[in-house]
């Protein structure tokens, strides 16, 4: 991967994107075909850099099988420091614009979460059946790091919050449990990272270290903000159980209920996304 080297002349020359949805890690520019994701000097470059380098030399297979995730195409050093990537830039909306617009019909809003479920299916398969790419999850899931192209089609961002080959657990939205989650004690379906904790208005966190199950996981929460109209993956089991028994009142199918139920067992998290057709508008928490 080619490496381009920058001096604050050149740097004050791009422009600064105003990009809704990503955290406080780095600024997004445009610069020219292409999107810069510059961090902060108090991120762990050195693992972000290694993940993008791990990425770079998969390069082939991933373009070859997994064409939906938006891979890095330069290493960007400022004043000889690596400071960032760039990646091509998409012409769309965000996921999390595309499910919060009220202009946008249900059904079309449904069947970008189901194309979203159909390339979870797809890294599975391709994770079983190709050797190189059997480590890659996606960790840091949720509707702002998904692309909507103008076509429908899905793209998925930040290849720099993955995890790939043990490199790199970052930070990931939907991956911190509070403490007293019942999902701390599913240490054998979830990996939990107990080696550090973050403070969040008081409350104390642990975080999961991505895998197959946290994957699903995450995408399970993007569908249940989009059915309550709330971030739900913060809620004691308790409210979360109650915000569940409300959608089967409401008309959720068992099937879906059952699935959205399992993420607290010890059982196998299942992709929901055939079952998102018998999804209804009338059942949505956030029109009630």
């Amino acid at each position: 991967m080619e490496r381009l080297y920058f001096n604050s002349e050149q740097l004050d020359k791009i422009s600064l994107m105003s990009v809704s949805g990503f955290n406080n890690e780095a600024r997004i520019y445009r610069y020219e075909d292409y999107v810069l994701k510059y961090f902060n000097i108090e991120i762990d470059r050195y693992t972000k850099e290694m993940l993008l380098l791990e990425f770079d030399k998969n390069r082939q297979d991933i373009v070859l099988n997994l064409p939906e995730i938006v891979m890095p195409e330069f290493l960007f050093y400022f004043k000889n420091i690596f400071r960032g990537y760039l990646m091509q830039f998409i012409e769309g909306r965000t996921l999390k614009s595309v499910l919060r617009d009220d202009s946008i019909s249900f059904d079309k809003k449904r069947e970008c979460l189901v194309k979203l479920g159909e390339f979870l299916e797809k890294i599975d398969n391709v994770r079983k059946n190709n050797s190189k790419l059997s480590t890659l999850y996606l960790n840091d899931l949720h509707a702002n790091n998904v692309m909507v192209t103008p076509e429908g089609g899905i793209r998925i961002l930040e290849t720099d919050s993955m995890r790939f080959n043990n490199v790199g657990n970052f930070s990931a939205y939907y991956l911190e449990v509070p403490y007293g989650s019942e999902l701390l004690d599913l240490k054998n379906k979830y990996d939990i990272h107990y080696d550090s904790f973050l403070l969040s208005e008081g409350i104390e966190y642990e975080e999961m270290r991505a895998n197959r199950e946290s994957d699903m996981y995450c995408y399970i929460m993007m569908i249940l903000e989009f059915i309550c109209g709330e971030d739900i993956h913060e809620k004691s089991y308790v409210n979360y159980k109650n915000n569940i028994n409300s959608l089967l009142k409401k008309g959720l199918p068992v099937e879906l209920f059952e699935i959205f139920m399992n993420i607290y067992s010890e059982q196998e998290n299942v992709n929901p996304y055939k079952l998102l057709y018998k999804l209804e508008n009338r059942i949505l928490l956030k029109e009630s």
